[in-house]
């Protein structure tokens, strides 16, 4: 009315009686009905409901908007290549992933010179292929900002070909994902940080889901039980059961394992696996429980350490205590027994001197002959007992000789069938180009001799024993070197029966002296220790394996005399001693025996 013009798109909103309470747009254009004289007289009103274009619009402006902000969230940008007339369009969020100005010259030339030298190759290649080929292709590649910043980009490239078949766009998304590659980057050094340490500390660690019984491994946790990397059989409870832990550990682990699950118990045990080679190893592991909001055990984490040294290192440090606490214990007894053998022996020689004496002047078969005899056996045996007391003591006065176990056991074997009886062979194995061990012979036969005797006892009946030589080496260990020998060059001294063995549990208290399991009366106790006694005073040592119902083998390892072997004297002439008045002085600390000697 005003100016007499048409006024045109005017948005209107509002409700129409036919549809109450629904908002309408509509667009209207007013054009005025003049008169000649210009007088406005009316208008023509054209209406148009927008309704439905509004909101199709506003809905493409508000995705147009969730599209840029997700690019834009997702440092992923979308662009459409022209591929005939070279022209280049790009959503906003490539201006920042490239990091150039809006004004940047969309160019296939310019895009293709950021891209890092090393790559440009890789992006051509699959430009063409899709080009030529009108398939997907997705690669990464590097670009170079202009501020000179390194970022690494995905690319996924599509073709749109017309009716003839010829490309006409390319269209393509572009992802930043430095963070991702150098997350990636970050994590794998770290895996490989953490298998270094792992492999260093012989441990692997593990990662079990209860409800999927799988278990996600460390690549040393492989390498720890032997399993073939990436095996999945293997990797549930059940895999892990039947292939890697011992038979005689499973019931127990996988009893551990169930408490931990079921009712949150600490998972902490040892376990022996074993590997593809049949060797044992000794595995210790460990692990803590994650929940879920019901205090449900849902997943397990978890790491085992190999132990197999560290167990080894413990049972020789055990061994090398207590062969200190029994060497302790036996210098104890030792010194005891040795500083009354000698009384003891005073006491004796008096007594078997006067019985022999008396025996003399009593007539043979009179009561009082046995009597003497009974006292004379009974002080023998006593006396012997002294001299195993010395010879345990490590006091006996010996007079070491070069001595060839060859030629000196076969001199004792008479002797020893007498000892054992009829009924047990005694086999006789000497060993070729024996060695030379210096020693004082009457000590060998004491050795030999307690050693026959016990194999004799513990056959009962008819049997085998078997007397052999030989040399050896003997290799340095812990408790080797706990042994006073002199060298590594041995010869060994064995006697092997066939009898009813020795239980683990006596095994290790034979060499204790006044021990014994030979009923009362059968034994002393002193035997083996005296043994031990001489062929350590000989810088030797024993070594006893035995299987209960097959028998027991003693092998005694003395030092190799490897000096030259002194020839044998030669036999001459004897010369009766001839007092020619002089006087003989006699020294004894006992009263008793220096008159008898005198």
């Amino acid at each position: 009315l005003a100016t007499g013009e048409p006024v045109t798109d005017i948005e209107i909103v509002g409700e129409t009686p036919a549809d109450p309470g629904i908002t309408h747009t509509w667009r209207e254009h007013w054009y005025p009905i003049k008169r000649s004289d210009g007088t406005i007289i009316g208008f023509n009103v054209t209406a148009e409901d927008i309704t439905e274009r509004k909101r199709t619009h506003e809905l493409l402006e508000r995705s147009q908007k969730n599209l840029a902000r997700a690019q834009e969230i997702g440092q992923l940008g979308s662009y459409e290549w022209d591929v005939a007339g070279r022209r280049l369009e790009w959503s906003g969020e490539l201006y920042r992933v490239f990091g150039v100005d809006r004004d940047f010259p969309l160019t296939y030339e310019a895009i293709a010179a950021m891209i890092h030298p090393d790559d440009r190759a890789v992006n051509d290649a699959h430009v063409h292929a899709a080009l030529a080929s009108g398939d997907r292709s997705e690669f990464e590649l590097r670009i170079v900002r202009p501020d000179g910043a390194l970022r690494h980009i995905f690319q996924s490239i599509e073709i749109t070909r017309n009716a003839a078949g010829a490309p006409v766009k390319l269209f393509g998304v572009m992802q930043d994902i430095t963070e991702r590659k150098l997350a990636e980057d970050a994590l794998r050094r770290s895996e490989r940080n953490l298998n270094e340490s792992e492999r260093i500390g012989a441990s692997g660690s593990w990662d079990y889901v209860v409800e999927t019984d799988t278990a996600l491994w460390s690549a040393n946790m492989y390498r720890l039980v032997d399993v073939e990397p990436g095996s999945t059989s293997k990797r549930s409870i059940t895999g892990y059961m039947k292939t890697v832990v011992h038979p005689d550990d499973q019931a127990r682990v996988m009893a551990a394992l169930r408490a931990t699950i079921e009712h949150g118990s600490p998972y902490d045990t040892e376990y022996r696996v074993v590997h593809r080679d049949g060797s044992v190893r000794d595995i210790h592991a460990i692990a803590e429980t994650i929940t879920n909001d019901a205090g449900v055990v849902v997943r397990l984490i978890g790491r085992i350490e190999d132990i197999t040294e560290a167990k080894q290192a413990a049972a020789e440090r055990e061994q090398l205590q207590a062969q200190l606490a029994q060497a302790q214990k036996m210098e104890t007894v030792g010194r005891l027994a040795g500083g009354i053998a000698h009384d003891f022996n005073n006491m004796l020689a008096v007594i078997l001197l006067r019985t022999e004496m008396a025996l003399l002047t009593v007539a043979e078969g009179t009561p009082l002959h046995r009597s003497l005899t009974t006292i004379y056996a009974t002080a023998q045996r006593s006396a012997n007992l002294v001299q195993q007391l010395l010879g345990f003591a490590r006091k006996q006065t010996i007079a070491p000789k070069v001595v060839d176990l060859n030629e000196a056991v076969p001199a004792l074997l008479p002797i020893l069938g007498k000892l054992i009886g009829e009924e047990i062979e005694v086999r006789w194995s000497p060993g070729d180009d024996l060695w030379p061990v210096k020693m004082d012979p009457s000590q060998l036969d004491q050795v030999l001799t307690n050693l026959c005797v016990n194999a004799r006892d513990a056959i009962e009946g008819i049997g085998k024993i078997t007397i052999s030589t030989g040399n050896a080496t003997v290799p340095h260990t812990p408790a080797a070197a706990a042994r006073p020998t002199s060298t590594d060059e041995h010869v060994v001294l064995t006697v092997a029966d066939t009898g009813r063995g020795i239980a683990p549990d006596v095994l290790e208290h034979i060499f204790e002296p006044f021990f014994t399991t030979k009923g009362v009366g059968k034994g002393t106790g002193l035997g083996l220790a005296t043994v031990e006694g001489i062929v350590e005073q000989n810088k030797g040592h024993i070594h006893v394996t035995s299987t209960p119902g097959l028998g027991t083998t003693f092998a005694v390892y003395l030092p190799r005399y490897a000096e030259p072997v002194p020839a044998p004297d030669a036999p001459g002439a004897t010369t009766p001693v001839r007092g020619d008045g002089r006087a003989v002085m006699l020294v004894e600390d006992e009263q008793v025996v220096l008159e008898m000697a005198s």
